[in-house]
């Protein structure tokens, strides 16, 4: 696709002068000219052709001088590089034109070869902008989707904690990026019993989390059933390692709480072990060996 350059003067031999001497590259598809004879027609052309890269512009025209335009094109379209081409070459000129935003400042009599050699480096300036222009929305963009996947995951785990005169029951997570594989949840299993889970899904990010919600959905309608802690993790592992990769697994806690008798049935697929707190205030590990994690082997 050809670079667009919008050449602004009011004299009207340059148009000719600039198609004749780019004839070639014009003829190649490597350029396209367009052509204003004011600042204000220049400006004209720039709200309406959003291809244009780079603005030649002279600073002595009717209507709108050229340093005048910059600071518009400045303004208005900061992606566009713009070159001053001028007679006026004094050093106040060349710096008030390098304030307001030229890339670059050519005097006249143009010499041609080196008007080449500067919208060359100006169209590749031009064009690195735009593209970290274009890689900074995508970022925007994928931080959008992040926030709202870290929303559909908050939304996932329970935030409200129940009331019990047997026990306390709270959580909190703060994962390392805005979604990760961590999880905890608990259900009640019929009137005296409270099912409970922590884990940990392998990686970070996306996959992280989307494993981890596959994980909890498994577990908690396996646990809905009324299997043990052990029938319902080994249950689960199947499930996981039958529909996944060999590198991802998770690990988890999962332990059923009866809140007539104060006892705790659980199993523990590789996760951190459980520590019980003593009413004396010690605290002790329950010794319990770890088991495997889930979704990494068939047998687990």
């Amino acid at each position: 696709m050809p670079t667009r350059i919008l050449v602004v003067d009011d004299e009207p031999d340059l148009e000719l002068m600039v198609s004749q001497k780019f004839r070639k590259q014009v003829r190649e598809k490597e350029l396209e000219f367009a052509f204003a004879g004011t600042g204000v027609a220049a400006l004209n052309k720039l709200h309406e052709d959003a291809a244009i890269d780079v603005v030649l512009t002279d600073i002595n025209m009717p209507e709108m001088d050229g340093l005048t335009l910059l600071s518009r094109i400045a303004e208005q379209f900061p992606l566009i590089r713009s070159v001053i081409v001028s007679a006026y070459g004094d050093m106040k000129n060349i710096r008030t034109a390098l304030n307001r935003g030229a890339f670059d400042f050519i005097t006249k009599p143009i010499e041609f070869e080196d008007l080449e050699i500067t919208i060359k480096k100006t169209i590749q300036d031009a064009l690195v902008r735009k593209q970290a222009a274009r890689d900074r929305d995508r970022l925007v963009a994928l931080q959008r989707e992040l926030d709202v996947a870290r929303r559909i995951q908050q939304s996932i785990l329970p935030r409200s904690f129940p009331a019990s005169p047997h026990f306390e029951l709270h959580a909190h997570m703060l994962t390392a990026k805005e979604v990760g594989g961590d999880l905890y949840d608990f259900f009640p299993l019929g009137e005296s019993k409270l099912g409970f889970v922590i884990g940990d899904a392998s990686g970070k990010g996306i996959p992280a989390a989307i494993f981890m919600a596959v994980s909890r959905t498994l577990l908690r309608a396996t646990a809905m059933t009324g299997m043990v802690p052990h029938e319902c993790l080994r249950h689960v592992n199947g499930m996981l390692h039958a529909n996944g990769d060999a590198e991802t697994f998770v690990t988890i806690f999962y332990g059923i709480l009866d809140t007539a008798t104060g006892e705790i049935t659980y199993c523990n697929g590789a996760h951190n072990p459980p520590y019980v707190l003593r009413t004396d205030g010690r605290v002790e590990s329950t010794g319990a060996p770890d088991g495997l994690m889930l979704g990494l082997f068939a047998q687990a």
